[in-house]
């Protein structure tokens, strides 16, 4: 691909995510905002007292491409509801039951290993077709 090829789709691609708004789960190249993360149940004696779907887990804040993560900051244990994308604070009596990390978390494989496959996959192209075009000028020139 000439430079004058990679340039132009490099200025499309980026005309196409600057005027949009970034949005966590959005339909768009850039996401930030608020993403909610499971954890564990609540516990049987409290699942009354709350919303239906509501569990503990973690509110942080995120940026990612192309909905894998980057970076992920600003974590706070809380009571989520992922599917409905709400959250509250956790109240003082379920403090106790609040032993879990951001590695509990449950979090899709594409959101923790996404960032790794999208540079995995850059770097294959771009060094794969010099190594091909390599191959191919050295096939030419034997001939």
């Amino acid at each position: 691909m000439k430079l004058k090829h990679k340039l132009g789709a490099l200025a499309a691609v980026a005309a196409m995510a600057l005027p949009m708004a970034a949005q966590a789960k959005g339909i768009f190249i850039i996401n930030t905002g608020d993403e909610l993360f499971e954890v564990k149940d609540l516990p049987a004696a409290e699942v009354a007292n709350y919303p239906a779907n509501t569990k503990l887990g973690f509110k942080c804040s995120r940026f990612g491409v192309f909905w894998a993560d980057v970076w992920t900051w600003d974590c706070q244990q809380a009571l989520v509801d992922v599917a409905g994308e709400k959250y509250g604070d956790l109240p003082p009596e379920l403090k106790s039951e609040a032993n879990y990390t951001m590695s509990d978390a449950k979090r899709g494989l594409w959101e923790h290993y996404g960032m790794v496959a999208i540079v995995g996959g850059l770097l294959l192209l771009t060094f794969g077709g010099r190594l091909l075009r390599g191959k191919k000028d050295e096939a030419s020139a034997e001939a």
